[in-house]
């Protein structure tokens, strides 16, 4: 029968012109003495289908027929129902209903699945969107940073959020521009104490160390190491390596440090007891956007710690 769906404060409502369901009543033969649609299947022999030749033998008796075989919505649904002792009835009941009666109902919820699937993928693809940008919006103001000092003008520094990283990197051209100008606090040709530099990294790392349950020892090494270099950077880099040591130590463990020095070089030894890295990511621990996932947090970061390291 012709229907009308219609939404009303999240219920379905189908609104109905004519009855959708029929029956029609065989005797103990089989025969159609009653057909409610108009009479049309009175007079028929329905022993051999299965709503009434199983009802008849005391089973459940139903059945799916179409009307028109090249046709899939013509589909009409059958169930039986002995009239008089189950075992052996006098008669059946043959209620039935065709699929198209339903048609609009299912059209109306798949309409409304799609609609849900269509805003849960949209919603998806916008987080994937805003995380994008989150992370590398931020490399997009350095990279433009970077050339502008390349061309010579003096930008200011740029607003790129908190993360670590990042701020590190900015922070360091930031440093790398005003040692360019020549800046007299900032030169380059400054001499350094570089265990001092390497005992206020491990100072300010402990925090981080303390939360994660893991021991900084201090640095072994020579009271003073004279060297040339820019004190920012220089200590930059060795906290990164601290903090870096941090993520990957179980907790409780330790991470030694050591300063080694020769005729002409100093050596800066870290070392953590955590997993170490693994054979694959060697060669590309110092490539830039590329980060194991930490083993504590279990978190990762954004690869250029280590690349401001190098």
């Amino acid at each position: 029968m012709p229907t009308a769906a219609s939404s009303k404060r999240g219920f379905l409502i189908t609104l109905k012109s004519g009855i959708g369901i029929h029956a029609y009543l065989t005797d103990s033969k089989g025969m159609v003495i009653f057909d409610s649609d108009r009479g049309r299947r009175e007079g028929q022999d329905y022993s051999e289908k299965r709503d009434v030749s199983l009802t008849l033998a005391g089973r459940y008796g139903a059945r799916s027929t179409r009307d028109n075989l090249e046709d899939s919505t013509s589909s009409v649904f059958y169930v039986g129902a002995p009239i008089g002792n189950a075992k052996k009835p006098i008669g059946v009941l043959t209620v039935y209903k065709p699929q198209a009666d339903v048609l609009p109902l299912v059209r109306e919820r798949r309409r409304i699945i799609y609609i849900a699937c269509g805003l849960i993928g949209g919603g998806i693809l916008f987080l994937i969107g805003a995380v994008f940008l989150w992370l590398f919006h931020p490399i997009g103001k350095i990279t433009e940073y970077a050339r502008a000092i390349e061309r010579g003008e003096r930008p200011a520094k740029p607003n790129i959020g908190i993360g670590r990283e990042v701020n590190t990197l900015a922070h360091a051209l930031d440093s790398m521009r005003d040692a360019l100008e020549g800046r007299a606090s900032l030169e380059i040709v400054d001499e350094l104490d570089f265990h001092a530099i390497v005992a206020h990294a491990i100072d300010q790392a402990r925090p981080l160390a303390e939360i994660a349950d893991v021991t900084l020892e201090p640095a072994i090494a020579a009271a003073v190491i004279p060297m040339c270099g820019d004190a920012f950077i220089l200590q930059a880099a060795v906290t990164n390596l601290l903090e870096n040591a941090i993520d990957f130590s179980p907790r409780g463990g330790t991470i030694e440090n050591e300063v080694k020095t020769s005729e002409r070089n100093v050596t800066l030894l870290i070392r953590d007891h955590g997993p170490g890295v693994p054979e694959y990511a060697r060669e590309k621990i110092f490539e830039r956007f590329f980060s194991l996932r930490h083993h504590t947090s279990k978190r990762k970061g954004t690869g250029l710690g280590r690349t401001l390291v190098r």
